[in-house]
């Protein structure tokens, strides 16, 4: 056994009977409205995604990446299902936590000088990146709408300034001309 399994089974052993930890913290952020997944939106997530994998995961990474569009469509339909619902199924909810030495010659025997490192099944993964690409998406949607009506608002004001002064020289040239051809 290395070093790092030994660290990690001490740990491990002296947290088995602590309460979780409570965090406090709720998430304020939600994702009010959606579009659904399609295979496109799938197939490019697994193009992007890492290989790796965890041992919670029923198939290898590398095979879900592989099987084409069976398993493209199968996860479409898991995507949508879990945004339609607003939840996860239990099985991607778990994770396996690994406690890693923060830095070398840290003292291990105190639970500060560890990180926990989670990893979580694959299809976790690609429905958490599912969901933050909808989110960018429609973020920058709406910052691109906040910008053109800026844009807009900025254009309407100039033009009124541009016209106002217009009026205002033409006015001053009216006066003047009654003044000097009267």
């Amino acid at each position: 056994m290395s070093n790092q399994q030994c660290q990690s089974t001490e740990v491990t052993a002296s947290t088995a009977g602590a309460p979780l930890p409570m965090t406090g913290r709720t998430c304020s952020s939600s994702l009010s409205s959606y579009s659904r997944v399609t295979t496109q939106d799938i197939e490019r997530l697994l193009r992007q995604s890492p290989s790796k994998q965890c041992v919670l995961d029923p198939a290898p990474t590398w095979l879900v990446k592989a099987a084409g569009t069976t398993m493209t469509t199968i996860l479409v339909k898991l995507v949508n299902a879990s945004l339609d619902s607003g939840t996860f199924l239990s099985s991607m909810t778990h994770a396996i936590v690994t406690p890693v030495v923060k830095k070398p010659g840290m003292d291990s025997s105190s639970l500060s000088s560890y990180r926990p490192i989670s990893n979580l099944p694959f299809v976790s993964k690609l429905l958490e990146r599912a969901i933050v690409h909808q989110h960018v998406t429609s973020t920058r949607t709406v910052f691109y709408q906040l910008i053109s009506r800026l844009i807009a608002v900025t254009i309407q004001q100039r033009l009124q300034s541009c016209l106002f002064a217009m009026m205002h020289y033409w006015r001053q040239i009216a006066a003047w001309s009654r003044l000097l051809f009267c």
